[in-house]
């Protein structure tokens, strides 16, 4: 999963989580905007790391039968928290 960012129309950023996967020969993708699981009390970076993370293991599970990925929520924030740390000077 890597982090996207984009220019929004009022001049702030707008971010992203993107993945990508091979199903059938053929790379497909999906991103998942922070914007869309904020609320008044958090950014939506971690419901969106989450829902990708949840996206992801199910294209791992149609395509391969398994997932590297572990579904379990203190194991994915561990890996949030990871991938917040090498992105960190972006989102700052």
């Amino acid at each position: 999963m890597t982090l996207q960012q984009t220019p929004s129309k009022t001049g702030g950023r707008f971010c992203s989580w993107k993945i990508n996967w091979t199903e059938e020969g053929k790379v497909k993708g999906r991103s998942f905007a922070w914007s869309s699981y904020a609320d008044r009390d958090n950014n939506g970076s971690w419901e969106a790391y989450r829902a990708g993370a949840l996206c992801r293991i199910a294209a791992d599970l149609r395509t391969h039968g398994c997932s590297k990925i572990d579904p379990g929520e203190d194991e994915l924030r561990a890996l949030f928290h990871q991938a917040m740390k090498i992105y960190s000077s972006k989102v700052a």
